[in-house]
């Protein structure tokens, strides 16, 4: 009996709970929708137009993706929705159903069953793109309003037109993407108003060396990244985020990585993110450090050259961010990974005001002054023996003549711009801009020194410390020369001396004591009022020595009122010496002459014959020669032969005569020779010529080289052709007509 009522009790207790319950299953809450703005006045349509509009709604609980819940027409509306928490998204499309505004509630809304509430949106003027037009178009629109508030909905990876390309944004501009997208080549320049990345979207650079990153922040700009990433730009400093004086970066979600800056020795900071005068904020997200093989590493790398050949190694400038200010100098960096709050901000000047989080250096130490001079002055009171001055972009220094001597005992200075930078040290009184004395060694790259016209002394003065040239260096636009080693060291691996006058001897470079090697560079445009217009060379003694190799270039620099040509003068006893390291290769030019009394050698031992080519006498019906001499190759200046030997080698042909000797200035060979249509004539001249020139019936065919093979695709066939070989012996020239029949083709 027991069980029967037991039974009974839990059929009544289901039916109580049925009547109790089940009218409220059929009770819907509903949310109403309104606008604390007109979606109509925000996309500037009128009444009839807006009436088309559909807004759809999206809700989100907790972390789940936005659903779709339902939409309506005109200003407000209403949708049914179970009991929950919900964040709200509401999306405005045109009649072509084009998105054109989108809203989001600033709170969560919460809805109880049966409930009826509303909740007002602000809807923000929104444009949907999936191509790089779309892009620079939305973006130039938004520039136009700047007070306009734009969000931008990428739907697609986009890729720019051109490697680099640049957008600048002036307004309040949103991006978003609903799935993950990519941003390929393209850098963001932020320069007024607020720039925002959300979650999914990527910033891909090109890999290539640029001077833009992915996101450049300039005055009165703010750029807040909520997420996505950033990665593989490769620049010189900041490659992933740069914030000029004045910006503002905040970063509070999403990852900075893989992204690169090098440069030349100094030049290059801030592998992930670099602050120069500007603010940043790190409140969320991570920065990556620089480890060893890891894929995700940001990274400072350094160019510098070891034996004339490039050298990059990775170098502790801050890998992840590396910032300064403007006022003091004062610099903080993180070469590690950034996952927690760092904070650096400056005021309007670009002056440090916080630095809060933990830095790899919280004790900056002693600051490396931005001015010159103080630079210098600064060297020569530290206790460390490399020091670099990296001089900023388009900048022009006057200085009054400096000698770095002893205090800069056992230290070396680099000088160090950019590539096409546009970086000179101005001399501003007399005197040299320079004097290098004992154990000193100066280094230029991308540099000018630059003289007067009214100095009275050379522009650098190598008492007996080394100077170094560089590419890029330049000294230039002295009177009294360009350089003068007086017991030291000069090395010229690139660089320019050009549009120096010596008052004497030696307008670019004079050699009195010490060794001049030049592996590099050019030397011309220069003047002496004596001899040696390129470089003089003075007093030979075993402590003198002046080397080539390389594609060292001396051409063009000129001597006495008449100008005569004089690029290379080697006094009694001078020789020069050819580099074992660097030898003579294609592209090196170097004009010579010798002291009257001179027994006409230039280069003593270690030529060979195909070095000829190399040299030129300056000496008028002169030319350059290889001889052996004791076993050992030797150049000399000499009077031409006075033959040049032509031999004419054929491949399908008849030729008259074999071998001409040509004695005269010009000679002629009348008879024609035949040539089958597909067939070939090589002409090799043998002599010691300086130049060669060959012209196919007038037309200039080839400059330079001892042969020349006639391709009768070349000709004309069934008619004379004339193949004319100029041949300069010294000075003298001589000319060759070989005429020639080509065969018709069958």
């Amino acid at each position: 009996m027991k069980k029967k009522r037991l039974t009974l009790l839990a059929i009544i207790s289901v039916l109580f709970l049925n009547a109790c319950f089940s009218p409220l299953s059929n009770i819907e809450s509903k949310l109403t929708i309104r606008f604390d703005n007109s979606t109509r006045s925000l996309v500037n349509m009128d009444n009839e137009e807006y009436a088309n509009f559909t807004h759809r709604v999206y809700l989100k609980s907790g972390s789940d993706e936005y659903i779709y819940a339902g939409e309506f027409r005109g200003a407000s509306g209403s949708i049914s929705i179970s009991a929950g928490s919900y964040s709200v998204l509401v999306k405005a499309y045109d009649s072509g159903n084009k998105l054109r505004a989108r809203g989001v509630s600033e709170e969560t809304v919460t809805i109880t069953l049966g409930q009826n509430k509303s909740v007002t949106i602000e809807m923000i003027s929104t444009v949907e793109i999936s191509n790089w037009a779309g892009l620079s178009d939305a973006i130039e629109a938004a520039n136009e309003d700047i007070d306009r508030e734009l969000y931008v909905y990428i739907t697609g990876d986009i890729t720019a037109v051109e490697d680099d390309e640049t957008i600048t944004s002036l307004g309040t501009v949103t991006l978003f993407a609903e799935t993950n997208i990519t941003i390929n080549n393209v850098t963001f320049v932020i320069s007024g108003g607020k720039f925002v990345m959300n979650d999914g979207i990527t910033l891909k650079g090109s890999k290539k060396n640029s001077e833009a990153g992915g996101v450049i922040v300039k005055e009165s700009g703010t750029f807040e990244m909520n997420g996505g990433a950033i990665t593989e730009y490769h620049t010189r400093s900041g490659s992933g985020v740069r914030v000029e004086v004045g910006g503002t970066f905040n970063m509070k979600s999403g990852e900075i990585f893989g992204n690169e800056a090098i440069g030349f020795q100094g030049s290059s900071f801030g592998g992930g993110v670099y602050i120069d005068g500007g603010t940043f904020r790190r409140i969320g997200g991570t920065i990556y450090g620089y480890t060893e093989g890891e894929t995700k590493s940001n990274v400072v790398k350094e160019i510098s050259y070891n034996n004339n050949e490039e050298v990059t190694i990775a170098i502790s400038r801050g890998h992840a961010v590396y910032a300064k200010d403007f006022s003091s100098n004062e610099t903080r960096f993180k070469d590690t990974t950034v996952n927690t709050n760092l904070t650096f901000e400056c005021d309007s000047d670009g002056g440090l005001k916080n630095a809060e989080g933990t830095w790899d250096n919280d004790d900056p130490g002693p600051q490396q002054p931005t001015d010159l001079v103080e630079f210098l002055k600064w060297v020569g009171e530290q206790t460390g023996t490399e020091f670099i001055y990296p001089m900023p972009e388009n900048t022009t220094v006057e200085i009054d003549a400096y000698n770095l001597t002893e205090k800069f005992m056992n230290k070396t200075i680099t000088l160090q711009g950019t590539p096409g930078g546009n970086q000179t040290i101005k001399l501003l009184d007399n005197g040299s801009l320079f004097t290098i004395g004992s154990s000193v060694t100066l280094i230029l790259e991308n540099i000018t020194l630059e003289g007067h016209k009214d100095n009275d002394e050379v522009l650098v003065f190598i008492e007996e410390g080394t100077l170094i040239m560089n590419n890029g260096a330049k000294i230039a636009d002295n009177n009294d020369g360009g350089v003068y080693v007086g017991g030291g060291t000069f090395i010229m691996h690139g660089g320019e001396i050009s549009g120096n006058t010596a008052l004497k001897n030696g307008g670019g470079v004079v050699i009195f004591e010490g060794t001049f090697t030049m592996t590099g560079g050019t030397i011309t445009g220069n003047h002496a009022i004596e001899t040696g217009g390129g470089v003089g060379v003075f007093y030979g003694n075993s402590g003198t020595t002046f080397t080539v190799g390389g594609t060292a270039k001396i051409f063009g620099n000129t001597s006495g009122s008449n100008n005569t040509d004089d690029n290379v003068f080697l006094n009694m006893n001078t020789l020069i010496t050819l580099d074992t390291e660097y030898p003579p290769e294609e592209g090196m030019n170097i004009h010579v002459s010798t002291w009257s009394d001179h027994d006409n050698i230039i280069v003593a031992s270690g030529a060979l014959p195909e070095h000829t080519k190399y040299f030129k006498a300056d000496m008028e019906g002169k030319l350059v020669a290889f001889r052996e001499h004791e076993s050992n190759g030797q150049l000399i200046i000499k009077d031409p032969d006075p033959n040049i030997q032509i031999t004419l080698e054929i491949d399908g042909g008849i030729i008259p005569g074999g071998v001409v000797l040509v004695n005269d200035q010009s000679t002629t060979i009348d008879e024609d020779i035949e040539l089958k249509a597909t067939g070939s004539l090589t002409i090799t001249v043998q002599a010691g010529f300086t130049n060669v020139m060959w012209m196919l019936n007038t037309q200039l065919v080839q400059t330079g080289g001892n042969s020349y093979t006639i391709n009768t695709e070349n000709c004309v066939h069934g008619v004379r052709n004339q193949l004319m070989v100029m041949v300069w012996v010294g000075t003298v020239p001589f000319s060759v007509e070989i005429y020639f029949i080509v065969e018709e083709e069958q």
